[in-house]
């Protein structure tokens, strides 16, 4: 995981949420992307002020002109 404005970094489960779920996000959106709803989407969830999610998947606009998408993007 890239770093968050400084914040720990921490597994779902030390923050009491269900890691499996997190897991999903990254079928929802990686879905999305592949169905042409969105062109890119990047995910952070955090919980007590620790990141327990990050990801990024697809480009930055639907024609892929301008490249893939980054957590910097």
């Amino acid at each position: 995981m890239s770093d968050f404005a400084g914040l720990p970094v921490a597994a779902g489960s030390d923050v009491d949420m269900d890691q499996g779920r997190l897991d999903k996000i990254n079928d929802v959106m990686a879905a999305a992307v592949a169905d042409g709803q969105v062109p890119g989407a990047a995910t952070v969830v955090a919980r007590h002020g620790k990141v327990v999610h990050s990801n990024v998947v697809g480009n930055l606009d639907l024609d892929a002109r301008d490249g893939r998408l980054s957590m910097n993007s």
